[in-house]
Formats: C-alpha cells, structure tokens, sequence
C-alpha cells in the first residue's frame, strides 16, 4: 500500500493537470477556440520536436528495436481482433461500429498522455518505445479501422469502396506529423551528425513545452462528454484498454517473445494508457459511435487516475 501511494503520488501531477485543463474549459477560462489552439501547438510543433529529437539525438540501434515492435504489435493486434469479434458478436454491432471498438480497446492515448507521463516516470530514454507503439497504432491499428469503416459505408450505399479506404488511410499516415517527425529523427540519426546549436535550442524549447500543454490540451478535450447509452460497450472498450491490453503486451514482452526488461515495461505501461481521443475523431466522421467512443475516453482516463499507479507498481517501477 505505502509503495501504491508513493507511485500515485508520482504520477498525480500528470494527471492534475489534465485536470486544470478540464477546469479551464469547464470555468469558460479556456473557449473552445483557444483549446484547439492548444491542441494545433501541441499536435504540429511540440510533440513532434520531442518525437523527432527522441530519434535524433540518439544511435540508431538504441531507437529501432524490431523486436520491441513485434512483441508490442503483436499484442495489440491480438486485443484489437478479440475487441473486434467482442463487438461483432457480443454487441451485435454493425462493421463501423466494430472497427471503433476495436480501435478503442487496442490504440491508447500515447501522443499526448502517455509521453509525458512515461516518460517523467521512466526517463527520457522511455519516449523512444512509447513512439514506435504510436507508429504501430498509425500504420496498422488505425488503418484497419479506417478500411471496415469503408467497406461498412460501402455496404450503405454511400459511396466508400477498398481503394478509397486504402487512399484514405495512406494519406493520413504520410501527412501526419508524428510520422515525419519519426521519419526526420530517423534520417537525421543516420547521418551521425549532431544537432546544430540554433535547432538543438529550438527544438529542445519545443520539445519541453509538448509535456505540461499535451497534458492540458488533453484535459480540456475531456469537457462536454456526455455520459451514454450503451454502457456496455463503454465499459468493454475500458476493459480491454485498461487490463486486457496492458496483460497482453506483459505476455508477450515478458514471456512469449522476451524483449528487454526496459523496454517491455515501457511497453506494458503505454497499453495501460486510456481509449485515445482519435476513436472520437474518427467516429466523428463516418457519423458513428461518437457518443459511446466518448464516453470510453471519459470514463477509462477517469479510471487511469487510478489503474495507471498500479501497473507501475505491479512492474516494479516505484
């Protein structure tokens, strides 16, 4: 218990200040304009000078471990298909549907929780592991999504199609800026260069502001979800988020497939993260599951408060 309480003691300031902003745009202290002002720095300057200097500033084969993104793919693929087959079959929902419970209980909220969290807990060298399972959730966890949300609007007649789904899919993994952002870290570490003084300034600057306005930008996200009908479903996308996806990456990392105790609990640790705010987004535009995916991101970072100390005390992180 004392050991609980000390780690909960650690990771509360994480989690207060994605509380203040939620106070901040709950007071009105925050409108909505200047909260996707917050969202816009975070998402396009500071997360990815932190991202890009987590490649950049280190050796190669300290960052690109193959095997880490096996084990930790693996896992998520695994809960992300049992989510699938839990919606299909025990909700009886239709293929959109699925594909965002799907998404909700294996892709967490790593980008902007779970960087500065992991990181202040575990240290900088954390950033890297917590990267490559964003790239992982990017390039496939999302993209499967985003190919039965298209054949589920094909079935509609609404005009979506396999292609589209794929054209979609590439689109948003090639423009997105934690993709170039790993991409530019990456190249750059092959250089073997060093940063020049004016860019290692510039970015370190930006890179230290991603932490506190990640957090933040996260909290006032959270206001004005409403709670739902479908409870259900809520509270199966927050179990496989908050246990069974955690579990799963553990078995592998730890048994299955042994990686490298660091990096296995860098890993354990970003799959006990809660549902992220993209399962929202993405509903949003095909017009479903908004209310339900919602209220899993409410509800499993509520939860997190909690279930996140204790898998850092269960890996003996405290």
């Amino acid at each position: 218990m004392a050991s609980f309480l000390a780690i909960f003691g650690a990771t509360f300031p994480f989690f207060a200040v994605v509380a203040l902003g939620a106070v901040g745009a709950w007071r009105g202290l925050l409108g909505q304009a200047a909260a996707q002002g917050v969202t816009v720095f975070v998402f396009y300057f500071a997360l990815p000078c932190l991202i890009f200097r987590a490649f950049a500033l280190r050796d190669l084969g300290e960052v690109l471990r193959w095997d880490y993104l096996i084990a930790y793919g693996a896992a998520t693929l695994a809960v992300y298909l049992a989510a699938l087959a839990a919606g299909r079959f025990l909700f009886r929902l239709n293929l959109g549907e699925t594909a965002l419970h799907g998404q909700a209980a294996a892709v967490s909220n790593a980008g902007f929780l779970g960087i500065p969290l992991i990181a202040g807990i575990m240290g900088p060298a954390a950033t890297a592991p917590v990267v490559i399972a964003i790239l992982w959730d990017l390039v496939v966890t999302i993209t499967c999504s985003l190919v039965l949300l298209e054949l589920h609007r094909a079935r509609q007649g609404e005009g979506g199609s396999l292609a589209r789904a794929v054209a979609q899919a590439a689109r948003g993994v090639l423009g997105n800026p934690f993709i170039l952002s790993i991409a530019a870290g990456i190249a750059w570490s092959a250089t073997g260069w060093s940063l020049p003084a004016p860019a290692g300034r510039l970015t370190g600057l930006l890179a230290d502001a991603a932490g506190p306005a990640a957090l933040f930008a996260l909290g006032a996200s959270l206001v004005g979800r409403p709670l739902s009908e479908g409870l259900g479903e809520v509270a199966s996308m927050s179990l496989f988020k908050l246990l069974l996806h955690p579990l799963a990456v553990a078995l592998v990392c730890f048994q299955l497939y042994p990686i490298d105790p660091f990096w296995a609990a860098a890993g354990v640790l970003t799959a006990a993260l809660p549902v992220a705010a993209n399962v929202f987004v993405i509903g949003g535009r095909y017009g479903l599951y908004v209310a339900r995916g919602s209220t899993a991101i409410l509800i499993s970072t509520a939860v997190a408060v909690f279930s996140v100390p204790a898998a850092i005390a269960l890996l003996g992180l405290g």
